[in-house]
């Protein structure tokens, strides 16, 4: 593009010139026509037998390919931007774990992963080839000496790191570790993507981290400050729209501020105007058919639908699923007895700054936000208010 924009403009360049400039540029939109995305790598090392590398990614089914000769390549179908997940046989079973190596992919090309030592996995190459996928390694690299100086700093406060319990139960004592390292994670983050941005303000890596990292975990006030810092057309990118749809969010779904009123399909394909349902305390719960603890708490929540159902109550699950034939099928397997709605509409973000689910809302009858949970946990805060606003009704 830039070569014939310079053509373009510079009427001195000789004809034989012009045209070796403008071969340059039909071969530079051919390539930018390719539809596949080729993920390639040389290995160093004794693999003792494990040749296999492993690739999961949103859209992409696991597959796998085998190490020859010190190399191996996958070959994606390139739809839109997604992040492949790499894992390697030697670490699987010679190291018994997986050490996953996400890589961001933009856009058709080659990512290139070179110089990886099999004994520290595939995460130990470095990427080249896609200017995006070298900037997520470069701030996941720096992501991790942050998470490694927390736990440094987490282990002069207390002494030792509480290990993962052997049995996958979650102990109180862990519980609690892991809180506070995740509070201080997202205390030092905000410094940490702000530098990045400055030294990679127009990298699509930027506005991708950002939509991940920031929203849900930094202060909105920091996420606003670190977005403003961006280029237009990063703000305006889906990432971008995403964190203003999420700001704007946040603002709306404060305690005591009214829900504005939205309209969404049910299972049949018929709208549900939300206001039509003022006039009674409405809890609405985001889900997903592949959110597991979502699942867990459909049985209590009929337990509660089934004691305050009438005219003073109702529930309204709206699912934030992407493929509806997930979320129908899902329908089907739950039996879910009150008003279903699917969120083609991002309302989860702009209308109640959605980041995790299940998360639920408590509505009053005139349509006022009365609290927020994430989750719907058995005899957590919002069923004790639902019994303290329903049981004496």
């Amino acid at each position: 593009m830039y070569i014939c924009i310079y053509i373009k403009h510079n009427t001195m360049i000789k004809k034989k010139l012009l045209v070796a400039a403008v071969f340059i540029c039909s071969l530079n939109e051919l390539a930018g026509a390719q539809e596949t995305t080729v993920i390639k790598g040389n290995v160093n090392g004794d693999l003792q037998g494990y040749k296999k590398v492993y690739l999961y990614g949103k859209g992409h089914a696991t597959d796998s390919t085998e190490i020859v000769d010190g190399h191996f390549q996958f070959t994606i179908p390139y739809e839109k931007s997604f992040i492949p997940l790499l894992y390697d046989e030697y670490s699987f079973k010679k190291l018994g774990g997986i050490r996953i190596f996400p890589i961001l992919v933009d856009r058709p090309g080659t990512v290139e992963i070179k110089d990886i030592n099999i004994k520290e996995g595939v995460s130990s190459g470095k990427i080249t080839g896609i200017k995006s996928a070298e900037d997520f390694q470069d701030f996941s690299t720096q992501q991790n000496t942050l998470m490694n100086d927390v736990n440094i700093e987490l282990q002069k406060k207390h002494g030792s790191i509480p290990a993962f319990p052997a049995d996958g139960k979650i102990t109180p004592e862990f519980d609690a570790y892991m809180k506070e390292q995740q509070t201080l994670i997202n205390k030092k983050l905000p410094a940490l993507m702000e530098s990045f941005i400055k030294s990679h303000p127009d990298s699509y890596a930027t506005i991708f981290i950002l939509s991940g990292t920031g929203v849900g975990s930094f202060d909105t006030a920091d996420l606003k400050r670190l977005f403003d810092m961006l280029p237009k057309n990063m703000q305006q990118s889906d990432e971008g729209k995403e964190i203003t749809n999420y700001l704007e969010g946040i603002k709306k779904s404060e305690t005591g501020k009214p829900v504005a009123d939205f309209t969404l399909n049910n299972a049949q394909g018929k709208p549900v105007n939300f206001k039509d349902l003022k006039g009674k305390y409405i809890l609405i719960d985001f889900w997903a058919s592949w959110c597991g603890p979502c699942k867990q708490s459909f049985p209590h929540m009929k337990e509660i639908y089934s004691k305050f159902k009438g005219d003073k109550f109702e529930i309204y699950s709206i699912s934030i699923d992407k493929n509806k034939p997930d979320w129908i099928k899902e329908l089907k397997a739950q039996q879910l007895p009150w008003i279903q709605g699917i969120d083609d509409k991002s309302i989860a973000h702009k209308y109640f700054g959605v980041t995790a689910v299940p998360t639920t809302f408590l509505i009053s009858p005139d349509g006022k936000i009365i609290m927020k949970e994430i989750g719907f946990s058995q005899n957590g805060d919002m069923e004790k208010k639902l019994v303290e606003l329903l049981a004496s009704k």
